[in-house]
């Protein structure tokens, strides 16, 4: 049985509902004093601007500034990007030179790059 959503799309306990939001969102897990971190933030940020940003949120985040959140969303290696939502979590490590990865992601959550 699936959970009642209310009219904002939220189910009981405060959670959003894909259907209702239509978007993927992405944290990018970076180390300011590592190369790999400003590539695969270039790769990514290239990439993702192919995509309708209703639709792909992302937030890029330096571990050295917030250690704290690096550590409860699980993240030990840097770069690694990150999808939060919609469930189930997913990582990807390494600089994202190969998008195919990002793409294939964004398409399993329904979203299809600009034409």
């Amino acid at each position: 049985m699936l959970p009642r959503r209310n009219r904002r799309g939220q189910g009981r306990g405060g959670e959003q509902d894909f259907s209702a939001a239509r978007s993927v969102e992405l944290v990018l897990y970076v180390s300011a004093a590592s190369p790999y971190g400003a590539a695969a933030t270039r790769n990514c940020e290239s990439l993702l601007a192919r995509f309708d940003s209703k639709h792909v949120r992302l937030e890029v985040c330096d571990v050295s500034r917030d250690p704290d959140r690096a550590e409860t969303d699980g993240i030990c290696f840097t770069p690694v990007l990150l999808k939060r939502y919609p469930l189930p979590r997913i990582y990807i490590l390494g600089d994202l030179s190969n998008t195919t990865a990002i793409v294939d992601l964004l398409a399993s959550c329904g979203v299809e790059p600009l034409r």
